[in-house]
């Protein structure tokens, strides 16, 4: 079998979905922040595991190379603010997303479990502005 590396399978991902977006519908292309995420709503499951105390916004996802990898954001954080706005659902994420300037960082609080137990963690993520509208929950 061939080894394709997985920042090649995340480019593809990101690729293809936002096509795919564009294809269901064309017309409402509109710039829109990223930063290389899939965002769910987090479970109590989920949150509990993270060791968090508050309700936020799972991290499902880390498409390689893009800036929330490059801060720092991993797979099972838990997003509580961005740029100080508290976050419980992905569509308030995405909201508090879409009002920052594309290609400057803001800080994002994320709970994060470790093994020295549940740590708060800010990171700096560089938003960046895109043409194309992303879908779903991927931001």
């Amino acid at each position: 079998m061939m080894n394709i590396s997985k920042k090649f399978w995340g480019a593809f991902l990101f690729i293809a979905l936002t096509q795919l977006a564009l294809a269901i519908d064309p017309g409402s292309a509109e710039p829109r922040n990223i930063i290389g995420v899939e965002m769910v709503p987090a479970s109590p499951e989920q949150i509990a595991l993270a060791g968090c105390k508050q309700e936020g916004v799972y991290v499902n996802a880390v498409i390689p190379n893009h800036p929330a990898d490059i801060a720092g954001l991993k797979v099972g954080d838990i997003i509580l603010k961005i740029n100080s706005e508290r976050v419980t659902t992905v569509e308030e994420a995405l909201r508090a997303m879409d009002y920052l300037e594309g290609g400057r960082k803001y800080p994002f609080r994320v709970c994060r479990k470790t093994q020295d137990g549940t740590v708060m963690v800010d990171v700096l993520v560089l938003v960046e502005k895109v043409q194309e509208r992303a879908i779903g929950k991927i931001s």
